[in-house]
């Protein structure tokens, strides 16, 4: 499944908590919940996802990010790549008000082999 390598190789490497906000369409959200599941049905997956909690935002339904892309000029177009990599952009319209950091990853092809608090930590 795309991006569970690198959440995978995450969630071996990591000595804190974790809050991860999955954005995407219905299907692709649907899809996550489903390997997430699947993942905590599994002993090893159950225990690499304690202290992990997962948010699922279907950003291009969100009235914030529709209000910021009225803002472009009529007949410009993004396709399915490109509107993502713009909620990336724009996340901080979207997201819970509690959260003030974050750290975004393209989950196609990272493997992650050190804690990744030692990312968060250079911020």
């Amino acid at each position: 499944k795309t991006g569970f390598l690198t959440l995978w190789s995450i969630l071996r490497h990591r000595s804190t908590r974790l809050r991860i906000f999955v954005l995407g369409d219905p299907g692709g959200l649907e899809n996550w919940r489903h390997a997430v599941h699947e993942l905590l049905g599994q002993k090893e997956g159950s225990q690499a996802l304690r202290d992990v909690t997962f948010d699922y935002v279907d950003f291009a339904a969100h009235p914030a990010y529709q209000a910021y892309l009225r803002r472009y000029p009529k007949g410009c177009t993004f396709g399915t790549a490109g509107q993502a990599i713009l909620a990336r952009v724009v996340c901080h319209l979207f997201l819970p008000t509690d959260v003030d950091r974050i750290l975004s990853l393209d989950l196609g092809d990272i493997l992650v082999f050190n804690d990744i608090k030692e990312l968060w930590d250079v911020g």
